[in-house]
Parts: C-alpha cells; sequence; structure tokens
C-alpha cells in the first residue's frame, strides 16, 4: 500500500515538533507567534474572566468605521511547557496555570503560575499577549482560532440594564 500524501504530511508535521520540541520549544510556536494587536485594539479597557480576553478593536468596515467588542478563549492560544506560557493552537495552558492576571502597563501581559515538568513546583510566568493576539476586522484572533465579536459590549449592556440609553 503506498501512503497517501495527508499521512506523509502528518509524519513530517509529528517529526518537526519532536525536533523542535528536543530544543525546549514549543511546536505550534513558529505557526502561532502574529500578534500585533495593541495598534489596533483598546487594551487599556479589557476584561480577563474565566481565560476569556474581551475588548474594543478596531473594524475594517469602512462604512461603519468603528470597534467592535470581541473576546477570546486564551486557553485555545496558549500552552505551558515546564513553567513557561508559549503560543500554541494545542492550548490547555488553564490545565496546569493558576492565579492568571493581565497587566496593561507597558502593553498587555498575562502573568500566571504554572506547573514545572515535574509536575509539584508553581513558578511565576508571563507573556506578552501582543506577540500573539491579533486583530481580524474587530474580532482577536490566535494561531488558528478566531474571536467573537459583537457592537457592543459589558460596559454597555450594564448602561442599558441601568436604563441609560
Amino acid at each position: 500500500m503506498v501512503p497517501s500524501f495527508k499521512y506523509l504530511a502528518g509524519l513530517a508535521i509529528t517529526f518537526a515538533a519532536m525536533v523542535s520540541a528536543s530544543k525546549h520549544e514549543d511546536p505550534a510556536t513558529k505557526l502561532c507567534s502574529d500578534g500585533h494587536f495593541v495598534g489596533s485594539c483598546a487594551y487599556p479597557g479589557l476584561k480577563f474572566v474565566d481565560n476569556n480576553l474581551g475588548m474594543y478593536c478596531l473594524n475594517d468596515e469602512t462604512a461603519l468605521f468603528g470597534y467592535n467588542w470581541t473576546w477570546i478563549d486564551l486557553n485555545k492560544c496558549l500552552t505551558n511547557s515546564d513553567g513557561k506560557l508559549f503560543p500554541s493552537s494545542f492550548g490547555g495552558y488553564a490545565n496546569s496555570c493558576n492565579n492568571c492576571s493581565i497587566s496593561t502597563n507597558a502593553g498587555a501581559h498575562l502573568a500566571c503560575d504554572c506547573l514545572t515538568q515535574a509536575g509539584k513546583d508553581r513558578t511565576s510566568t508571563s507573556i506578552d499577549l501582543n506577540t500573539l493576539i491579533y486583530n481580524t476586522g474587530g474580532a482577536m484572533g490566535c494561531c488558528d482560532t478566531m474571536g467573537n465579536k459583537t457592537w457592543k459590549g459589558p460596559q454597555a449592556d450594564f448602561l442599558l440594564k441601568k436604563g441609560h440609553h
């Protein structure tokens, strides 16, 4: 039986991932390090709840030029490798990291306490989200995941519930 192209491509990707992993690099890092949302999103007003990052981002619709509220599950964007956060389409950082928070002092950085490879020690780690989160048409994305978007965010919902129109 002759192996299919899809099977051979899968083997090549697996081999490349093993070679990268042996150098303590996440195999998907090269594919996921896109980023640059800071220039088109209002990150100082962001919300971070249950691994979900939300903020207003500029859309590309010239007739309706404005900002959309967008949110993305960072657990689909990051992985923990030996106590360090890396961009990865494999995701899953939340399974081994806790006490996560976002700082917007100089950009937008996610900081967490993550388990090391031994699995019993935790170490503090952080990652600059501008290295992996991007904005496409008012929706945040990372790796091969696109976030959701809407015209109004939680602040607008709060004001409408309070009767401020």
